[in-house]
């Protein structure tokens, strides 16, 4: 009998990468909307 398969958990380094990339998007998204305000067209993030 095998063990079913488990996620493996992220090394705390991947976990600090994944934050600083949610975080670096958070900021670029805040600033593509304060330059499009209050224009029609939706936020380009790239």
């Amino acid at each position: 009998m095998t063990a079913p398969d488990t996620p493996e958990k992220p090394t705390p380094a991947a976990e600090e990468a994944e934050r600083k990339r949610k975080e670096h998007l958070d900021e670029a998204l805040d600033e593509a909307l304060d330059e499009s305000f209050p224009a029609s067209d939706p936020p380009a993030v790239h």
